[in-house]
């Protein structure tokens, strides 16, 4: 899942445009998500989106980036927020 900004349609579900409604119907019934901010959306709307996924229970994922310091490779984990 793709948290983009809200006026290009808010949310991404594998590839395709979703509403916050059907985003969390989805999460529930699959009871895991990888969910990526992308960096030109508001963190309201990022938190908006986070709120709405906490109580479905499910686990949920979200990248960090590392802590590394070589400024050509810099990966990214996947780190579990609930």
């Amino acid at each position: 899942m793709n948290i983009i900004p809200e006026e290009l349609g808010g949310i991404l579900v594998d590839g395709a445009a979703a509403d916050l409604a059907t985003a969390v119907a989805k999460v529930r019934a699959a009871g895991t998500a990888y969910v990526t901010p992308r960096g030109d959306t508001r963190d309201g709307w990022v938190q908006t989106v986070f709120n709405a996924l906490r109580p479905t229970h499910a686990t949920l994922y979200t990248r960090e980036p590392s802590v590394s310091t070589d400024p050509v490779v810099t990966p990214t984990w996947w780190v579990k927020i609930q």
